[in-house]
């Protein structure tokens, strides 16, 4: 019976991992990532209007 080498087995696979982990990355980081949502940045509330605006627009219609 012959028993692998486990330790060996073990290494490959994460290399093999780790080299495709770092493709896919590539790939998305040269293309885009459509579903990437960067949560650094707070998103934009509309701005409301001051009353002194809405009068300037009201007159300049």
């Amino acid at each position: 019976m012959n028993i692998p080498n486990v330790k060996h087995f073990r290494h490959k696979v994460i290399e093999r991992a780790k080299h495709h982990i770092q493709k896919v990355s590539e790939l998305i980081y040269e293309n885009g990532d459509p579903d990437f949502v960067d949560e650094r940045k707070e998103p934009e509330e509309p701005k409301e209007e001051s009353f002194f605006e809405s009068l300037l627009n009201f007159f300049k219609k």
